[in-house]
This record gives C-alpha cells, sequence and structure tokens, in this order.
C-alpha cells in the first residue's frame, strides 16, 4: 500500500482526535458488557509517516514510472494519450451508430411468432427453473402458490 501524503494542521488532527474520543465513548457507553460500558478507553496509535503533500511534475521521470516505461517521454506519453482518446471516441461512435440501427430495425420489424416456438422456450424456462430450485432443496409450488 503507498503512502498517502497529508497536509498537517494541529487543529484538524486535536479536532478529529476529539471526534474519535467521543465516538468511541458513545459506543462504550452502549457495549454490551456491563463492566466495560461506559470505561475510559486509551487508544495507542503508531504513525509511520508525515508527509508534505506536493504536486506532480509532468516529465519524464513522471512519465516513465506513471506508463511503467511504455513512454520514455512528456510528448510519447501525450500521444498515446491523444490517439487512446480518439479510440475511444471511434468505439462510442461505432457503439451509438450499431444501438441506433438496432433501434430502427427493432421499430420497423415485424414479424410472427410460432405458438410452438413460444411453448417450448417455456418449458424450457420451466425445468431450467426446477432444476435450479431442486439444487437449493426447493420445488416451484412454494413459489408458485397463491395466498388466500
Amino acid at each position: 500500500m503507498e503512502n498517502a501524503a497529508f497536509d498537517v494542521n494541529p487543529d484538524a488532527i486535536e479536532y478529529e482526535a476529539q471526534k474519535m474520543m467521543q465516538s468511541s465513548q458513545m459506543s462504550l457507553a452502549q457495549y454490551g458488557n456491563a463492566d466495560l460500558a461506559g470505561q475510559a478507553v486509551v487508544f495507542e496509535v503508531v504513525v509511520n509517516a508525515v508527509k508534505e503533500k506536493k504536486d506532480a511534475t509532468l516529465d519524464d521521470e513522471w512519465v516513465k514510472n506513471y506508463s511503467n516505461g511504455a513512454q520514455a517521454t512528456v510528448a510519447e506519453f501525450l500521444d498515446a494519450q491523444k490517439k487512446e482518446m480518439q479510440e475511444q471516441r471511434e468505439q462510442n461512435e461505432h457503439a451509438v451508430e450499431l444501438n441506433d440501427l438496432i433501434s430502427t430495425a427493432m421499430e420497423n420489424a415485424a414479424f410472427d411468432v410460432n405458438p410452438d416456438a413460444i411453448e417450448y422456450e417455456a418449458q424450457k424456462m420451466m425445468q431450467s427453473s426446477q432444476m435450479s430450485l431442486a439444487q437449493y432443496g426447493s420445488t416451484a409450488s412454494i413459489w408458485t402458490a397463491t395466498s388466500p
């Protein structure tokens, strides 16, 4: 896990510590064990690091780290980002066109459905559901029973 960078504000730390203490006291007051309910609590905390927040600089070193060596310079990185965004845009445009085409086809389609095909599909769905219910020790009659 990477270490996070924090701006250190002593007032904010004190405020958060007080909130934690109040929260702990409230939860301890409601604690189920009567011997421990309402007792004072001391928390020991280890601070592993305090770092100053620094803005990232877009330079070749950052690019190498961020891209895991896929790009070596800022120019290569920006070209790769531009290419990736263009490819994504083209894919999105194609998906919209395809969706519009399918929607138009569905709106204008007229077809007859064979009643035997409907019955066949309904039976397949029922058998699949019964097999799933059987795996859990249940039956369809439990689920299809009507209430009074």
